[in-house]
């Protein structure tokens, strides 16, 4: 095991200064909680590679008009209230830009990043079979600003709803955008972030599937949709990062639990109360919440002894540290499938 100020020295390589200086030894060796968190966080981004690297050869702005975006993978910025934005954009071997195309916005976890959210997901596969562009935003400070309580994102009130608002703007600009199609799923802290997407961002994003993260309580007392908004939420029973029941998240954050956020979104939608159930795969009950209001649908699938991990997704850490992940159900999959059943009306 490396020594904490070691442990301290790597962390300080991805985190930004500000974020470094609220990091203090002392505080470290004393209290376990930020001790386990910053161990944790070491062997998380060992694992999926969040160091400072060597920077993309493709990076470019999208205002180019010399550079042309055809099928592949480009890493791009945008400037947006002075801060420079980068996310990474995989556009299917089959676009066509005489036709217009579905957008997905996928969102990394705290101390993640965009590369790490397409490792992790492998929606890049998804995206070339199904033909939908796919994009993975980096947030300030590897954080989303959720409305959770945490993150460096959320301590400096970074916009990022706004930031989403004008990325979605600009990809239909650059791109032959369906703007009846555009959707957004996220992992963990970018799970939390897409519930507050769907609260306050409906007019534009046509339905959500956060994965292992449910809705802040501040969101939620303030959540009034636009219109009714389709929502298929993953969550693990043993996930001990994002707990079932709620509460304190890993990373310091309070979230509602599993039940709260699911029941809260069926009534926005003014969905039947009483959901169907079934089993669909191994470990897997899915909760569907339908008829709701102008055909929209809440759907949950509770993944039984499922870790804060992605079904059918990359195991990014062992199960000892973040529980199993489910293999009898590929999220991304059947998150396309729900997506692509409920455009903008």
């Amino acid at each position: 095991m490396k020594s904490t100020l070691s442990l301290k020295i790597e962390l300080a390589r991805y985190l930004t200064l500000s974020e470094a200086r609220t990091t203090n030894l002392k505080t470290l060796v004393c209290d376990p909680y930020a001790r386990i968190t910053l161990i944790a966080a070491a062997v998380v981004c060992l694992s999926l590679g969040c160091f400072v690297g060597k920077a993309p050869s493709n990076r470019i702005k999208p205002s180019d008009e010399s550079v042309t975006l055809g099928p592949g993978t480009h890493v791009l910025q945008v400037e947006f209230n002075g801060l420079t934005r980068t996310y990474r954009i995989h556009v299917p071997v089959s676009y066509d830009k005489t036709r217009s195309v579905p957008l997905v916005l996928a969102f990394h976890g705290r101390l993640g990043s965009g590369e790490a959210m397409a490792k992790l997901s492998n929606l890049d596969d998804v995206s070339d079979r199904k033909g939908f562009i796919v994009a993975y935003p980096d947030g300030v400070g590897r954080s989303w600003n959720a409305g959770h309580g945490t993150g460096m994102a959320e301590r400096r009130q970074v916009d990022d709803v706004g930031f989403i608002s004008e990325l979605i703007d600009d990809l239909a600009h650059d791109f032959h955008i369906d703007r009846r199609q555009v959707y957004a799923t996220g992992m963990s802290n970018g799970a939390i972030f897409v519930h507050r997407l769907g609260c306050e961002l409906s007019d534009k994003i046509a339905a959500i599937g956060p994965v292992a993260g449910t809705i802040p309580p501040q969101i939620a007392g303030d959540c009034h949709p636009a219109r009714p908004i389709s929502v298929i939420e993953f969550h693990g029973t043993a996930d001990s990062d994002s707990p079932w029941d709620g509460g304190r998240t890993l990373g310091g954050g309070q979230v509602e639990s599993v039940s709260v956020t699911i029941q809260g979104w069926a009534a926005r939608d003014h969905c039947s109360p009483t959901p169907q159930v079934t089993t669909v795969a191994k470990d897997v009950v899915c909760e569907t919440y339908a008829p709701c209001e102008k055909g929209a649908e809440v759907r949950l699938y509770r993944i039984e002894k499922g870790g804060h991990t992605w079904p059918g997704g990359y195991q990014y850490l062992p199960r000892s540290i973040i529980g199993e992940t489910n293999r009898a159900l590929n999220a991304s999959e059947v998150i396309w499938d729900f997506f692509q059943k409920h455009p903008l009306n």
